[in-house]
Parts: structure tokens; C-alpha cells; sequence
């Protein structure tokens, strides 16, 4: 099976650490920051309560499973189209110290970035971020995943990425 991912050297680790330096806040959803928001969802629209409810609740197997498929499509193609790195923090969520994960082959990416079935905690979810593009990727709940950008012309790549997909920019 192997490693899926390995540590970047020093010098690249202090690089995406200072160009991504108020990812942890972000993460914890303290602070936006300078980056702009764009969520890529299953859905065509953000749910209300009760579309929540009977979208979410008690949902198919087999129907989650379409939704991760069509969520992991996205994911690959746009790592495939991007140079990307999987975050981890060592530490305290709120206080840990970032350290960033080249994968290790296409399979390894592919594996690292299954969705987690949508019950499961955003604690223990991927986080990607694209250095050329300025872009941070958050894999969350409900079957809805979160971009931060800085720059407008970062979203070229994740629309083509969405429509090839199938997936919705809400």
C-alpha cells in the first residue's frame, strides 16, 4: 500500500506556510481574511431547513455514495490541473502549526481524496491548497465543499472542474 503523502522540505514549508499564513484561523472559521468564499456543491442551491431534512436525513446509501462520486470527480480534476499540497496540523486545531504533504502518485491523491461519508466531523477531512492559484480547498459536511480564493482568475480552472463534474458553484 505504501505512503500516500510525504513532508515537503524545510524551505517549502516555511514558503506555503507564509503564503498561507492565516490558513489555521481560516480553518477554524474564525477569520475570512482577504480570501473570497465559493462553495461547489451536489445541490443546485443552499438548502433550507426542510430540503436539509429530507435531502440529508436518513439519506440512500447508494444516493450518498453518487454524491461523493460526483464530489471526488471534482476533487481529482482539479488537483490533476493544479499543483496541489494535502495541510495537516500538528497541534492544538486552533493553535497547530501547518505543515504541508506532497502525494506520493496520481493513485495516492485519488485515495487521499475519497470523500468521508457526510456524517463524519469536518475534523478529519482534507484540506488542499494550490500555491499558483492562491487557493485553499476544504473538503466539508452535507455534501458541500468550500474554496477560499484571492484572486478571480483561480475560479477559471474550479468551474471547467464543476461542470465536468456535475457539481453546482453556489
Amino acid at each position: 500500500m505504501g505512503r500516500r503523502f510525504v513532508a515537503l522540505p524545510k524551505e517549502d514549508q516555511d514558503r506555503l506556510a507564509e503564503q498561507f499564513a492565516t490558513l489555521p484561523r481560516l480553518i477554524a472559521a474564525e477569520e475570512v481574511g482577504n480570501y473570497q468564499h465559493q462553495a461547489v456543491s451536489v445541490f443546485d442551491h443552499i438548502l433550507s431547513v426542510e430540503e436539509a431534512k429530507t435531502q440529508l436525513d436518513d439519506i440512500d446509501p447508494s444516493h450518498a455514495a453518487r454524491h461523493d462520486t460526483r464530489l471526488h470527480e471534482f476533487a481529482c480534476t482539479l488537483s490533476a490541473r493544479s499543483d496541489c499540497y494535502l495541510v495537516k496540523l500538528k497541534g492544538r486545531r486552533k493553535k497547530g502549526r501547518l505543515t504541508f504533504r506532497a502525494f506520493t502518485s496520481a493513485e495516492a491523491k485519488e485515495r487521499s481524496l475519497l470523500p468521508l461519508p457526510y456524517m463524519v466531523s469536518d475534523h478529519f477531512r482534507f484540506i488542499l491548497v494550490f500555491p499558483s492559484l492562491d487557493l485553499v480547498y476544504l473538503e466539508n459536511a452535507d455534501f458541500t465543499h468550500h474554496l477560499y480564493y484571492k484572486r478571480a482568475g483561480s475560479l477559471e480552472l474550479v468551474v471547467e472542474a464543476a461542470r465536468s463534474a456535475g457539481i453546482h458553484l453556489l
